[in-house]
């Protein structure tokens, strides 16, 4: 549907607020650089490369942000006189732009979203071929198309991503307050809701590492970021433990988890509940891994060998005594 005038006015009054979302940034952006030349002649040419530079060094660090809406500072125009002189000019400028090839960028997105039940894999082809492992217990949502600009996911839980490379359009994942940003390589993403932290993991290539306030970290080969939520704080380190043959066939590694990531993980592979009143246990940290072709009893019967502790299994219950 084309806008209206009055959608117009609109939206350039949220950008003077600074309460415009980054697709109705990117939509101004747009029509600066193709809007006619009597309107762009009202302002300078030093004023008019400030304020491409200003919209699209916002855009650029909103594709590392999330999709939800996001307030920014106003843009300093230095041009209020030329938003009231021109609005007549600018409002059928931007009428003929967006009556152009832009449906894709006005239209709504559409959404797709997969999971991941109790003790499932589910592999996902995406539209740009790249694929995704969906751990158990995970969500994950990315558009039916990609936009031109970039392929963004939003990943609830664990998943390996193995992303087909192009280099004009970065892939992106959202999961929670960390945005990993690639242009094609294979990784993987941990950010469960319950759980304080998010874990990247990276296999083969290079990935980009934000929050919404900067870039935390490049991370290459077989490198790994822990990032707390709470404090923001993160710590980079090694692992040799990351395949994406080994995840596929539903074999997950973890390291040094507390307790409570360990109830998670035996709850989304095996579907059972873990309980215990051991200080040492819940205060503990645990190195394991988990087959989600295996019985909760095979895990269970090597978990109590290597840590010492005896177990019991009633119904869907587990108590370690």
């Amino acid at each position: 549907m084309n806008k209206t005038p009055q959608d117009i006015a609109e939206l350039l009054e949220k950008h003077q607020q600074g309460n415009c979302t980054p697709r109705e940034e990117l939509l101004l952006t747009q029509w600066l650089n193709k809007v006619q030349e009597p309107v762009t002649d009202l302002i300078s040419e030093s004023e008019k490369t400030k304020l491409k530079t200003e919209m699209l060094s916002f855009i650029e660090r909103s594709v590392i942000g999330s999709e939800e809406k996001t307030k920014v500072k106003a843009i300093n125009w230095q041009m209020a006189a030329w938003l009231s002189a021109a609005a007549v000019i600018i409002l059928i400028s931007i009428l003929t732009f967006f009556n152009q090839d832009h449906k894709a960028t006005t239209s709504a997105i559409n959404y797709v979203v997969k999971k991941a039940g109790t003790g499932e894999l589910v592999a996902i082809r995406l539209p740009d071929s790249s694929l995704i492992y969906l751990s158990a217990g995970s969500s994950i949502k990315f558009p039916e198309r990609f936009e031109e600009l970039s392929r963004d996911v939003y990943l609830e839980g664990e998943a390996f991503f193995s992303v087909t490379r192009h280099t004009d359009k970065p892939f992106i994942v959202h999961a929670g307050a960390l945005h990993t940003r690639v242009l094609g390589t294979r990784f993987k993403v941990i950010s469960y809701k319950s759980l304080p932290h998010i874990d990247v993991q990276v296999e083969e290539g290079k990935v980009q590492v934000s929050d919404k306030f900067k870039v935390l970290r490049q991370l290459k080969l077989n490198e790994t970021l822990n990032y707390e939520k709470q404090t923001g704080d993160f710590v980079a380190g090694i692992s040799s433990n990351i395949a994406i043959s080994d995840f596929a066939r539903g074999h997950i590694w973890f390291k040094n988890a507390s307790f409570d990531e360990l109830k998670l993980r035996i709850r989304n592979y095996y579907g059972y509940n873990l309980h215990t009143k051991a200080e040492a246990i819940i205060n503990g940290r645990f190195t394991a891994d988990l087959y989600i072709t295996q019985p909760v009893s095979a895990f269970m019967s090597k978990f109590s060998s290597v840590y010492g502790k005896s177990y019991t299994i009633k119904g869907k219950e587990i108590i370690i005594r």
